[in-house]
């Protein structure tokens, strides 16, 4: 499977959001905080990206957990808004 975004550069699963996820998920293992809160911050207006209710939970995160940056993404209202597919995505 893969798709465009807003131009003629293709993804494909593998180059797509759940790599993404994996990267954010390993900088804040490694400590690398700032980094991995801008990538989860980014992905969760990302189509197939991330979101904030399975986030609560995934043990993934756990290293950002306390961080209030972290909790502030989680009760942001907008984060919670469902996203437009129409912005820039188009289907194969």
């Amino acid at each position: 499977m893969s798709w465009r975004v807003s131009g003629s550069q293709e993804y494909t699963y593998d180059d797509g959001p759940l790599r993404s996820t994996w990267r954010a998920k390993i900088l804040a293992w490694a400590g690398e905080k700032d980094q991995a809160l801008a990538e989860f911050s980014r992905l969760l207006h990302v189509p197939y990206g991330t979101n904030v209710y399975g986030d609560r939970f995934d043990p993934g995160w756990l290293p950002l957990r306390d961080d209030p940056r972290f909790k502030a993404l989680l009760v942001d209202p907008k984060n919670n808004e469902p996203i437009d597919w129409a912005q820039g995505i188009s289907a194969p």
